[in-house]
Parts: C-alpha cells; sequence; structure tokens
C-alpha cells in the first residue's frame, strides 16, 4: 500500500477524532484562535513612496465622528453645569421677581453654541484640514477662518512622537508631534492620522540619509 500524503484530503476517522470540533472533520476556529489580537497584513502598512510624494492629503473622515465624540465628552459637562446654575438663578429665588427670566435666554443661547460645537463643528473643522510629505519637509494646513500652512523642514527636525488618546484608538487614529530646533520647545501637531500612517512619517521625518534631494518630478521641469 502506498503511503498516504498528508495533502490528498484522505483522512481517517482516527485522525478526524483528533481535530478540534465536533469530530466531523471540520476544524474549530474558535479553539485556535489566538490571544492576541490579529494584526494587519502587511499591504496595508503604506510605504515611504507612498505618502512623501507631495500629494496634498485629507485626513481620514473618522476623524469627524472621533472629534465629535470627544466634544461631547467635554462640553456636555459643561452645559449641564451652567444649567444648574442658570435654573437655580431663575427659580431659586436670588433674583428679582421682574428679572427671574434673564437667565433662560442665556442659557438657550449657551446650549445652541454647546450643541454647534458638538455636531456641526466638527465636519466644518474637518473640511479645512490637510497635509502633504516631501524628502525635504512637511505642510500642515489649518484654519477654517484664518487659514494657513505650516511648512516644517527636514532639516530642523529634532525628534518626533506618536500618541493616541483613547478615543483615537477606538477609531484607528493618531496625533503626530514634531519638535523642531530654532525656537524654544517649538512643536507642530498632526490631529487625526491614521495610525500606521503617523507610525511612516514619525520615521521618515528623523531619518538622516546622506541625499535629501526629491526625486525628480515631471511637473517641475521647465
Amino acid at each position: 500500500m502506498e503511503p498516504k500524503s498528508e495533502i490528498d484530503g484522505n483522512w481517517s476517522s482516527e485522525e478526524t477524532d483528533r481535530l478540534p470540533g465536533d469530530g466531523s472533520g471540520a476544524s474549530d476556529l474558535t479553539a485556535l484562535e489566538p490571544d492576541d489580537p490579529v494584526l494587519p497584513p502587511s499591504s496595508q502598512v503604506p510605504s515611504v513612496e507612498e505618502l512623501a510624494d507631495g500629494v496634498l492629503r485629507k485626513l481620514p473622515d473618522r476623524l469627524v465622528q472621533a472629534n465629535r465624540l470627544a466634544s461631547i465628552a467635554t462640553s456636555l459637562p459643561i452645559g449641564l453645569a451652567l444649567s444648574a446654575v442658570a435654573l437655580g438663578l431663575a427659580f431659586g429665588g436670588p433674583l428679582d421677581a421682574g428679572i427671574w427670566w434673564i437667565p433662560l435666554p442665556v442659557l438657550t443661547v449657551i446650549w445652541i453654541f454647546l450643541l454647534f460645537r458638538m455636531i456641526r463643528w466638527p465636519a466644518i473643522h474637518h473640511r479645512h484640514l490637510s497635509w502633504s510629505l516631501t524628502p525635504l519637509r512637511i505642510e500642515i494646513g489649518t484654519g477654517v477662518i484664518w487659514q494657513g500652512v505650516t511648512s516644517v523642514p527636514r532639516s530642523r527636525v529634532q525628534h518626533t512622537d506618536v500618541a493616541q488618546g483613547p478615543i483615537q484608538r477606538r477609531f484607528g487614529l493618531a496625533t503626530l508631534t514634531i519638535h523642531t530646533a530654532g525656537s524654544d520647545a517649538a512643536q507642530v501637531h498632526l490631529n487625526g492620522l491614521e495610525y500606521e500612517d503617523a507610525l511612516v512619517i514619525r520615521d521618515y521625518l528623523i531619518l538622516r540619509e546622506n541625499n535629501l534631494k526629491p526625486t525628480a518630478n515631471v511637473d517641475d521641469v521647465d
């Protein structure tokens, strides 16, 4: 009798009994599932060439949801505390009978502002955020009313940090902090990057190469 190959799919009843599961031959995947989380495939991690191409990029749409959640966490307690104070002044008796109603319209205006800050502002702010990376510098665009672009040459970068708060970790985002030379405690923040992108940019900015000249670009040739 020829020896049976392990890949020919012919299993004996004794062999299927040794497989995890109900004995039907189908393996129980839950029994083989590791305790550690499954890492994303390497194909999902961007390369330096993909990011350092000078293209103006927007931040992920998930940043809007993350900023809304962060705004609710900070604005809602403020609104509730001010509501308690205003209602206490209106109905608690400290004010004269003729002006007891004054705190109520003030409280209404405050809640309109807080709701706008929690719901609408994150999306408006997101539309005006951008960044681009080249072999020589990183540029960050911010501002809704007063818009500006911060340009940081790689030659001035001292060190970089990548941090994640609990909300950012929930949405797979991170904040890249760039410490620069030339001024006291100068820092540039890029909040809301994809976590994998932030790690690649962090390492790329502090990489010291012999030649930092960008590759030839067809659009730059006269």
